[in-house]
């Protein structure tokens, strides 16, 4: 059985026509592959690229693999070209279905919606796989047309989700509250499969937090895209500002690509550029375990978040984490560590408490943990696999009737 996927991820493809990915690897190709027998991505792509990807665009890995296969939509690279470009498309999305037996759409995207549209025209079947909120995502995503289309999308969302025979949410219930399904639906399937911290980690973590001190430098960690409004950029400089008026020590690290600009002008405002560092993107896995290792605390200040993969892998190596009251990071972390997404001075405070009270620290990252106990890999795979296995077999009885 061949069933194809679409979404808006970006793909680059080689000389050789392999394809690369930030985020879609062939590793999670797999977790279809275990269910079905071959996956055709239907996705953005931008141009051919003659050189090595992996070395020149960081944070690029390799997506293709065996029984994967590449239908790109290469007609749409922004939201714009919805109104250059529909037929084109269209015709591109109603191909790749026409080639394959059913299809797994994630939402929110420009292309999983026409996905859906065009689908439900042909009678083929559908999971939908709700991995955020196209009103958060698009109304703070920061331009004007990504604004205008926000309404929309929302609404889109709500109508192909609460149609759709077979729906996934990653969260417990934010997006299911509100994006809701009459069809078969499987709650907590995260994007994000983790392992518990093991006793050498905690005890390392603890060690670190009994040192705290407020004339100790902190390191403060903060994982998003630089190019868009929503991950809190801007009230993490201001949390800083005010925590360097308070003379606390402490520099932030920004991990993600994207053109620090914006972001180095409104340091500038605040008279903290010198005490921030501009990282770049990180590949996942060892090389941001790593990294994660080396801070102190974990921030996720957004504006919106479908769940907070990174707050997740940060919980998962024992960083003190604090995150907006927005999203799914409210499955992730309880409510006193939780601030206003504009409320930097909240932000701040919980930082410095963390220095002035070890117990409140060592009570953060165990209770995190605590909640991030359900992203076990094999508790998020058997109810993936459950919910695909039932799609399967609705493929395969449309098909005999047909």
């Amino acid at each position: 059985m061949k069933v194809s996927f679409f979404h808006d991820a970006k793909l680059i493809k080689d000389k050789s026509s392999n394809y690369y990915s930030i985020g879609f690897t062939y590793n999670i190709w797999k977790r279809y592959l275990s269910v079905f027998d071959e996956l055709m991505i239907s996705t953005r792509i931008f141009a051919e690229h003659p050189g090595n990807v992996e070395e020149e665009y960081k944070g690029y890995q390799i997506s293709s693999g065996e029984n994967v296969f590449f239908s790109p939509i290469s007609e749409y690279i922004g939201i714009k070209d919805i109104l250059t470009n529909y037929s084109a498309i269209r015709k591109q999305i109603r191909n790749s279905l026409k080639s394959t037996d059913g299809a797994i759409i994630r939402l929110p995207s420009i292309i999983g919606i026409l996905a859906c549209r065009e689908a439900n025209k042909l009678n083929k079947t559908i999971v939908i796989e709700t991995v955020g909120c196209s009103w958060d995502a698009f109304w703070n995503y920061g331009s004007l047309v990504s604004k205008v289309v926000a309404g929309p999308m929302f609404l889109l969302q709500r109508k192909y989700t609460k149609s759709a025979p077979f729906v996934i949410y990653i969260t417990k219930k934010f997006l299911q509250n509100r994006y809701p399904s009459k069809g078969v639906n499987a709650e907590g399937v995260s994007n994000v499969m983790v392992t518990t911290p093991n006793s050498d980690i905690f005890n390392m973590r603890e060690q670190r937090i009994l040192n705290l001190k407020r004339e100790n430098k902190l390191k403060i960690g903060l994982i998003g895209s630089l190019n868009v409004n929503y991950k809190g950029h801007e009230t993490a400089i201001k949390a800083l500002s005010y925590l360097k008026n308070k003379g606390i020590k402490a520099e932030l690290y920004f991990v993600g690509g994207g053109d620090p600009a914006r972001w180095k002008k409104i340091a500038e405002q605040y008279n903290v550029l010198n005490n921030i560092n501009f990282i770049g993107v990180i590949s996942s896995g060892e090389k941001v375990n790593n990294w994660l290792d080396e801070m102190d605390i974990y921030i996720q200040p957004s504006k919106a978040e479908g769940q907070g993969r990174a707050l997740i892998e940060a919980v998962s190596r024992g960083c003190i984490c604090f995150g907006s009251s927005v999203g799914g990071i409210t499955d992730t972390l309880d409510e006193e560590f939780l601030f206003h997404p504009k409320k930097f001075k909240n932000l701040a405070k919980l930082i410095i408490r963390v220095l002035d009270d070890h117990d409140f620290a060592i009570k953060n990252i165990k209770r995190n943990v605590k909640n991030i106990s359900a992203f076990n890999k094999e508790i998020i795979e058997e109810k993936r696999n459950s919910i695909l296995n039932d799609f399967r077999k609705s493929i395969l009885i449309d098909n005999n009737k047909k």
